[in-house]
């Protein structure tokens, strides 16, 4: 099952990249000032990242977080029964994993739950 970052999150970031992008540009002083173009850059790349790559997925009895920039991930296994969600968050056992409902696709964390809730054998 894979989880994707939140869409309006995602907008917000091209966004806020585009506004400071076209800013810069405008107060920019004949290519004295480029380096301030690169805020907006990175903005602008990082929300295409969140549109463009999961946010996390289950993968073979692991969560599996890819880095949004890069090909990085980092990789939680888990047994069968150790998974819950609560508080807004994802559980293994008694550790508060990284993954937040607010950074994620409501509807597809929200059919995560249900499966970690319904299925003690989720693997």
């Amino acid at each position: 099952m894979r989880v994707g970052y939140s869409r309006p999150l995602a907008v917000s970031f091209i966004a806020l990249g585009a506004l400071v992008l076209g800013l810069n540009l405008i107060t920019a002083r004949r290519g004295a000032d480029l380096i301030r173009l690169v805020p907006g850059i990175v903005c602008g790349i990082v929300g295409v990242g969140y549109l463009a790559k999961p946010y996390f997925y289950l993968e073979g009895g692991a969560i599996v977080v890819p880095a949004v920039l890069g090909p990085l991930k980092k990789t939680y296994p888990f047994k069968p029964g150790e998974l819950s969600v609560r508080d807004g968050a994802i559980w293994l056992g008694e550790k508060k994993l990284g993954m937040r409902r607010w950074l994620a696709d409501k509807a597809a964390w929200d059919d995560l739950a249900r499966q970690i809730q319904a299925a003690d054998t989720f693997a």
